[in-house]
């Protein structure tokens, strides 16, 4: 077996995507692998600078599911977000802010400070050029804001949902609705993940109706694993004004090709610029996310019904998502299918999308075909797409 370069894990050390891809390391023969919690880099970065070593990687893993790293962050990008017009909490706010399950925190100043972490990391690997992350901080940063993903995916001819704009309330997404003859719509926070703070927006004649994750209790947001209708004009203006203070787009709603009588898309994990993985999820409802209580359908009979052309079409548009980002060595890219499966158009693509357990691909989980990729075939060493 021939050496495995050394390895370091960026993350919160108890997370189960540290210990998934720690276990995908041993099983490939690493020997000098490291782990460095975020907590520890948000410290002192130079932590993880003693860590590295010649010819090494940086795996980078999400800091989330930490509240002491959210704060962290919060704290880092409250002087940026002290200039914008965007929620945001000074100081003093954040050293008395208390935990409370799924509130959403100001998601603009997070990522300022997410932002500069990752400009703090980017400038740790320039300093040794010998030393790589798998996948670059300035793209993982540029997936973290959609509307920067919206003219990447754009500059790369990549099909997306048509971009209505970044509404500053209700009455300005109702605006920008009407002038684009849309009656549906998608809002969006720039910087979210896991649906958090999406809303699914209906309008006609007769009034509104919008689906969300998101409720509201006492002037804060909180996620919850049920999405609500709301029909009451009152509380969805109160909801979108309070979305769009997140700093949000609104895209035009993109019908969902239905399967065994509900609607469904797929996440599809590109590494090394190959499809792998994918999943497909299936939701009476329109938001798909597996974690809201969704399940992951019947693949093998949608490829079926599908058929292999509509098929391979689908599998090239995520790669050609994934390709936007040349440097990175994987991408999970969320792919919307039309009915009739001729029209597809990418949602989303996701730094950390690649935790989907128990969905083996060619009898690897991701974490171990990513490592193993990276062995038989590095990303280049080349600016990323984000700059």
């Amino acid at each position: 077996m021939s050496a495995r370069p050394p390895l370091v894990i960026l993350g919160n050390p108890w997370n189960r995507r540290v210990v998934f891809a720690q276990r995908a390391a041993d099983s490939l023969g690493w020997r000098e692998v490291s782990t460095v919690s975020w907590r520890e880099f948000l410290h002192d970065p130079e932590r993880l600078a003693n860590h590295m070593r010649p010819d090494g990687w940086l795996r980078i893993e999400s800091p989330g599911e930490d509240f002491w790293v959210e704060k962290a962050l919060l704290r880092l990008g409250a002087d940026e977000a002290a200039a914008e017009a965007f929620e945001r909490l000074a100081p003093e706010e954040l050293e008395a802010l208390p935990f409370r399950r799924g509130e959403i925190l100001p998601m603009r100043q997070w990522y300022l400070g997410w932002r500069k972490t990752l400009q703090r990391l980017a400038h740790l690997l320039a300093k040794a050029k010998d030393r790589r992350a798998m996948n670059p901080p300035a793209d993982i940063a540029a997936m973290f804001d959609k509307a920067q993903c919206h003219e990447i995916l754009g500059a790369s001819d990549v099909p997306r949902p048509q971009l209505l704009g970044l509404p500053e309330s209700y009455e300005h997404l109702r605006e920008i609705m009407r002038d684009a003859g849309c009656g549906r719509a998608f809002l969006k926070p720039c910087h979210s993940s896991s649906a958090s703070g999406v809303v699914a927006l209906e309008t006609s004649r007769t009034g509104a109706r919008a689906f969300s994750t998101v409720e509201m209790a006492e002037g804060r947001l909180f996620n919850s694993l049920t999405v609500r209708e709301y029909r009451d004009p009152r509380l969805i203006a109160e909801l979108v004004d309070a979305v769009c203070r997140q700093r949000s787009v609104a895209e035009r709603w993109f019908p969902k090709a239905g399967h065994d009588g509900e609607r469904f898309d797929l996440r599809i994990l590109v590494i090394g610029g190959r499809s792998a993985h994918a999943v497909m999820r299936q939701s009476a409802g329109p938001i798909t996310n597996l974690h809201l209580g969704n399940r992951r359908g019947d693949l093998d009979g949608l490829r079926r019904r599908m058929g292999p052309v509509a098929w391979q079409t689908a599998l090239e548009v995520a790669e050609r998502a994934a390709g936007a980002f040349p440097a990175s060595l994987y991408v999970a890219v969320d792919l919307l299918v039309a009915p009739g499966f001729r029209r597809f158009a990418v949602a989303e693509v996701n730094a950390f999308g690649d935790l989907l357990p128990n969905l083996p691909h060619e009898g690897r989980d991701t974490y171990t075909a990513e490592f193993a990729r990276l062995l038989e075939r590095p990303p280049p060493a080349q600016v990323s797409a984000s700059g």
